[in-house]
């Protein structure tokens, strides 16, 4: 007897339970419920984020779970006549219920098609993000992006609108893509994003077009930046490195970077005809120097080499090679210390320095040039009907300047030597010059 009365009270249970889910799916699919679930969402997004959000429909999913949003807006501080500071043509939420009775519930996924992001800031440096609300002290502080577990993430064809009116700078990127996945068992996030349309404008230059690719790990206590690579026509740098401890973070990192005059040449839109490549590479690293600026946290260093850089002008055609130029950055210091090349039959030494970045820039140069062939001048700049005596000649200069934010008004001291070999083979100097 009571065997039946459990079964019975079973098949009841059984019963009410899939009525009850049966109304729900009902429910849900409701213009009513919907209209409720819009407005809800609306109101929890508008007091989180601080601006006006417009969701054109939307549609739920009982069997999976998933609600699709679309025609979402999120309004800043731009005029009506702007373009709001996001705006996509769909966004899906699933979630995945890990237990009902401790109310567990994970972000499955997060798909997000076409976004458009818009980006400002004027010339007093305001930007066009709403004023989010003030944390009342209700959120728990570990709610972050590790106990959300958001197992998947995609953005994908997405454009990207920047401009800054106060550098002037500005930037748009076109068919932004991105992916992230979350590992339980890690706790880690790996994520990949890129896009190959991207255009970025400063100033008096000409636009740049270029592409770029993001590929980094993020865990709880830092971030691990696997590659980095941004690219031009016929230029690209490469970057990797580690971001430590979020609340007061600390940076090590590597890069290298190879440039093309070319690219160079078209940027600047100079008459020059530049050709040859050079290459960069070093270490950086980053931690906050108190309050300080941010480049005094700065520690930079590395070397400049190219195996030849020509350059050809209507009245010049010069040639340097085997470049080499060590250099750091520390304490807001850039020093260039022992940079050599060779040219024009002779070779150049340097040493530079520029102190005081963060504020009023002092600059130092000291540098020489030794066996200067006078006949390789004549080449390179095109001078004709010089003496056979000058034409033989060798220089010899040395060079120390230093300027400050405005190189015009800055000193320099020149002294130069020119000697030629006579018959006997000794040497003649023939002109002396100090300035």
């Amino acid at each position: 007897m009571k065997s039946r009365k459990l079964a019975k009270v079973a098949a009841v249970i059984g019963v009410s339970v899939l009525v009850i889910v049966a109304l729900a799916a009902v429910i849900t699919q409701t213009a009513t419920f919907h209209r409720f679930l819009l407005a809800t969402v609306i109101r929890k997004a508008e007091a989180a984020t601080g601006g006006r959000v417009e969701i054109g429909g939307l549609a739920f999913s009982w069997r999976g779970l998933r609600v699709d949003f679309y025609n979402v807006v999120l309004h800043g501080t731009e005029l009506p006549a702007e373009r709001p500071l996001l705006a996509a043509d769909h966004l899906a939420v699933g979630v995945k219920i890990l237990s009902v009775w401790k109310r567990q519930v994970d972000l499955n996924e997060i798909l997000l098609d076409h976004p458009v992001l818009s980006l400002q800031i004027d010339l007093a440096g305001r930007n066009n993000f709403p004023v989010a609300p003030s944390s009342t002290g209700e959120t728990n502080s570990n709610n972050n992006i590790f106990d959300l577990a958001i197992q998947h993430v995609r953005v994908q064809s997405g454009d990207i609108y920047y401009n800054d009116r106060k550098i002037p700078l500005s930037a748009d990127v076109r068919d932004f893509h991105a992916e992230s996945s979350f590992s339980r068992l890690a706790q880690q996030y790996k994520l990949s994003a890129a896009y190959d349309q991207g255009v970025l404008t400063y100033q008096n230059l000409k636009p740049i077009p270029h592409t770029l690719s993001v590929r980094l790990t993020a865990t709880r206590s830092g971030v691990t930046v696997d590659q980095i690579v941004a690219s031009t026509n016929k230029s690209n740098i490469t970057m990797s490195g580690q971001l430590n401890d979020y609340a007061n973070p600390s940076l090590n990192g590597v890069y290298v970077t190879k440039v093309d005059t070319a690219d160079v040449a078209g940027i600047l839109a100079t008459a020059a005809r530049p050709a040859g490549q050079f290459q960069i590479r070093g270490n950086i690293s980053y931690k906050p120097a108190g309050h300080n600026s941010f480049i005094d946290g700065l520690d930079a260093d590395g070397v400049l080499d190219s195996a030849s850089l020509r350059v050809r002008t209507s009245s010049a055609n010069g040639e340097l090679r085997a470049i080499h130029a060590p250099y750091r950055l520390v304490n807001g210091t850039v020093y260039v210390r022992g940079a050599q090349a060779q040219t024009l039959g002779g070779r150049l030494t340097a040493n530079y320095q520029v102190a005081h970045l963060d504020t009023t820039p002092q600059s130092r140069l000291d540098a020489s040039a030794q066996g200067i062939a006078m006949r390789s001048v004549a080449e390179a700049f095109l001078v004709k009907g010089m003496p056979e005596i000058a034409m033989s000649a060798k220089a010899n200069v040395k060079v120390q300047a230093t300027w400050g934010e405005n190189i015009q008004r800055g000193s320099a001291r020149a002294n130069a030597v020119i000697s030629t070999d006579d018959t006997r083979h000794s040497k003649t100097e023939i002109g002396r010059a100090h300035v």
